[in-house]
């Protein structure tokens, strides 16, 4: 059985400006290599390095509106369709297409 691990929207995948959610995804991968498998990892993209998992996809994260209005326009999007926060339904969506585009859905 193959696994992908999808970061939270909010976090990266690096062992420096993380949380401890990535810490968490590292130490799955390495046991699950260690058990002959390479889980593959979705996750944000940073600025800083990421973990050596060679199975990583880095989604970029939409940008956040510039506007006033499409800002308020967006956060009455978000109410109305029960995101937490601003753009995570965007990201959503991209986290989707790259599991399309890498052809991980069947993971």
């Amino acid at each position: 059985m193959s696994v992908v691990f999808i970061n939270y929207p909010l976090e990266t995948f690096t062992p420096t400006s993380s949380g401890a959610l990535a810490t968490i995804l590292w130490e799955c991968c390495r046991v699950a290599e260690r058990q002959g498998r390479k889980p593959v990892v979705l996750t944000r993209t940073s600025r800083e390095a990421m973990f050596p998992w060679p199975a990583t996809v880095a989604i970029e994260p939409p940008a956040l509106p510039a506007h006033p209005a499409l800002v308020k326009t967006l956060r009455a999007q978000r109410r109305l369709t029960g995101w937490r926060h601003l753009r995570h339904r965007a990201y959503a969506v991209r986290v989707a297409h790259a599991l399309r585009r890498e052809k991980l859905e069947g993971m």
